[in-house]
């Protein structure tokens, strides 16, 4: 029996041990193939979680630096937690804290930087110094190399930052952010905060008055008081109540009522008139704080004259009564004296009898006939609320008395100084 075999079926043979094997690497790649995409493939990665430094939300404008007592203030943290392995993807750069604008760090206080790992049984994104020295504006670490492969996450906290403004006013806010070269998955630069600083105003210092301008007497005005401290801040916590006074004359009333977050609008009337009057608050709460508003000018209450005589004409030597209505034009009744002319010479004065309107009279009995008609006026000269105002004139006849001749004979005439 021939048992070779023709080059044609060593062919047909040679091909199907070749797709045979073929067959085999295909199922190969198919089972491994994922396995060693899985082996040599980067882990999934997520945004860190952080809590932001914690110990700036209320910063006191009187630890300012340019003017204030430059006191520090100590934060707490930020920390960083990684949530995937390798979230500090750099094996190297730079890893930058930047103060917000209105604040500095303090200089003569290192900040420590610990890493810890919280999962996992790797190695730690690792720093050239686990402490560094800020400047005013920044605080600089250099990261050296990332974690190691697999489920390792580890945490990153800084302490020992320090913080104060740099101003008392305008107050200050902003956020601690990052820079540099180092990338942390879920960290853009100068953008995600790592802590809010926020500067509040400082204790309370004096009270200030908003602009006053011309006032009348006894008519009620809104005048705004503010609490503030060193710097003009307002004293949002103030909620107590001022002692109210004033330089000319009386304020109703003495007492304000209640701030409302460092701020009163109060309505108070002012008893006298006068130019560089003033108002004066004093905190009732026993502190000593005090302010003064601006001077300005209160006008009296104007004032409406009248005059009226009890008869006219008048027999000289007999008795007329001349009376003086004085009616202001708003407010309480008007005090003081009213005179009382013929043309430009006084002829008496009277005192207002203190009703509303306000009455003064002059009894006279010296007119006299010459001249006649006598012009008469009442002057009102005005008090501390009230101002003067003079009537319209009147005019008072006075006429000669009747003379009355009796006991005269003819044996008692006296001619040319001889009896006859």
């Amino acid at each position: 029996m021939n048992l070779s075999l023709t080059t044609k079926e060593k062919r047909l043979i040679y091909q199907k041990k070749y797709s045979t094997v073929r067959l085999i690497m295909k199922a190969t790649c198919f089972l491994f193939f994922p396995v060693l995409m899985a082996f040599f493939s980067q882990p999934a990665h997520a945004s860190v979680l952080i809590t932001g430094a914690s110990g700036g939300s209320s910063i006191s404008a009187d630890t300012n630096i340019t003017n204030g007592t430059a006191t520090w203030t100590s934060l707490s943290g930020p920390t960083i937690q990684e949530q995937a392995n390798r979230d500090f993807s750099s094996t190297s750069g730079t890893f930058i804290l930047n103060a917000p604008s209105g604040f500095s760090f303090n200089t003569a206080n290192n900040v420590t930087l610990t890493v810890t790992r919280i999962a996992g049984t790797g190695t730690c994104p690792t720093f050239s110094s686990s402490t560094a020295t800020p400047t005013a504006t920044s605080i600089t670490f250099n990261q050296t190399g990332r974690g190691s492969f697999g489920s390792t996450r580890c945490q990153v906290a800084f302490s020992g930052i320090q913080v104060r403004p740099n101003a008392g006013s305008p107050l200050a806010t902003g956020n601690i952010t990052k820079s540099g070269t180092s990338v942390v998955v879920g960290i853009t630069n100068g953008t995600t905060s790592l802590g809010t600083l926020t500067e509040v105003n400082g204790a309370l210092n004096k009270f200030s008055f908003a602009a006053i301008g011309t006032q009348s007497v006894g008519v009620s005005f809104n005048t705004t008081i503010t609490a503030q401290d060193t710097y003009n801040n307002t004293v949002s916590g103030f909620v107590g109540t001022v002692n109210l006074s004033t330089n000319t004359g009386t304020i109703s009333p003495t007492v304000s009522g209640a701030f409302a977050s460092g701020i009163r609008t109060q309505s108070v009337t002012l008893s006298s008139s006068g130019a560089g009057v003033t108002i004066t608050a004093t905190d009732a709460g026993g502190s000593g704080k005090t302010g003064t508003s601006n001077s300005f000018t209160v006008n009296s209450i104007s004032t409406t004259t009248t005059v009226s005589s009890s008869g006219s004409p008048s027999v000289y030597g007999n008795s007329v009564t001349f009376t003086a209505t004085v009616t202001p034009a708003s407010g309480g009744a008007p005090t003081g004296t009213v005179t009382f002319k013929d043309g430009a010479t006084t002829i008496g004065t009277g005192a207002l009898n203190g009703a509303n309107p306000g009455v003064a009279t002059l009894n006279i009995s010296t007119i006299k006939v010459s001249g006649s008609p006598h012009s008469i006026t009442a002057v009102y000269g005005g008090d501390g609320s009230h101002a003067g105002s003079t009537s319209s004139a009147i005019s008072q006849n006075v006429t000669p008395k009747a003379l009355t001749v009796s006991g005269i004979t003819a044996s008692n005439k006296v001619y040319d100084r001889f009896a006859t």
